[in-house]
């Protein structure tokens, strides 16, 4: 049986150090405005890595740079830990979307026959209204 042959480029499979040596040749041909972005791109690794790669490579990049980088690539991390928690938390009183249908909105359990019984869509709507209004009541 044939060796099934990768479908990425030659240049995005690359380790660290073939991509620096790639990468001196990238930067004299190089004549864009951005090389961190497009070193980035080219070679398939994140800012941060261009950005150390490029620095090894022979251009100015300072430490404050890379500092820079580091704390993006930290508190995007932390953003997407907090979204992921407050999801968490919206969702945490519901079990699961299986407990209604077309007929029920909530579904209380299923007869010996399997014939589910529980809430009707339209007594929900009933109930809901009796909620709004002695909302308004009080």
């Amino acid at each position: 049986m044939a060796v099934k042959k990768s479908t990425l480029p030659k240049r995005k499979r690359m380790k660290r150090a073939a991509r620096v040596m790639s990468g001196k040749l990238w930067l004299e041909k190089y004549s864009g405005s951005n090389p961190v972005r497009d070193y980035g791109r080219w070679h398939g690794v994140s800012r941060l890595e261009a950005l150390i790669e490029l620095k090894q490579i022979g251009l100015h990049v300072s430490e404050e740079e890379i500092q820079k980088e580091k704390l993006a690539v930290a508190s995007k991390g932390e953003r997407r830990r907090a979204v992921k928690k407050r999801r968490l938390e919206r969702d945490e009183g519901f079990e699961s979307i299986d407990d209604c249908d077309d007929n029920f909105s909530f579904i209380a359990g299923y007869t010996s026959g399997g014939f589910a019984y529980g809430v009707a869509w339209e007594e929900e709507d009933q109930l809901h209204e009796a909620y709004v209004q002695s909302e308004h009541l009080l």
